[in-house]
């Protein structure tokens, strides 16, 4: 099995440092790219936004290393991708949303009420979810202004 070296931001030459998604085109024995075609699109996405999130190389190596061979082989068919894309959309609005507004007392009740919504299943569900956050951002917005 090939080691990962230091997982890097950004784009990189073949090497000793890389990004997560050319660790795994390397690992999967494909062309040198931050998209290989072994990996479905919704998780490349996913696992490049998180890569070039953490802005310390020895933390991000940490956390992505075990995560990029899983990444191999999930290229699959449309149905999973939508259904992937639900779960990350449902993920980001009903978990990550309401852990940053968790971070402010007086929109504590506002994480509340996105964690209650139902899971992220559809377009109508997104939809939903969507309306409510945008209430959200409007009645925070109107609470400033007073």
């Amino acid at each position: 099995m090939i080691a990962i070296g230091t997982i890097a931001h950004g784009a990189h030459l073949p090497g000793e440092i890389m990004c997560a998604m050319e660790w795994a085109a390397h690992l999967a024995g494909e062309p040198h790219s931050d998209e290989p075609t072994c990996v479905s699109p919704v998780i490349r996405k996913f696992m490049i936004s998180w890569n070039d999130g953490i802005t310390d190389d020895a933390r991000r190596t940490e956390l992505l290393r075990p995560l990029i061979p899983l990444t191999i082989g999930t290229r699959t068919n449309a149905e999973d991708e939508k259904r992937r894309g639900m779960l990350a959309l449902d993920w980001y609005m009903r978990s990550n949303v309401p852990a940053w507004l968790d971070l402010c007392p007086a929109t504590r009740d506002e994480a509340a009420a996105l964690r209650a919504l139902p899971e992220i299943v559809g377009n109508r569900c997104a939809e939903f979810v969507f309306h409510a956050l945008r209430k959200i951002v409007i009645d925070q917005r109107i609470k400033l202004e007073r």
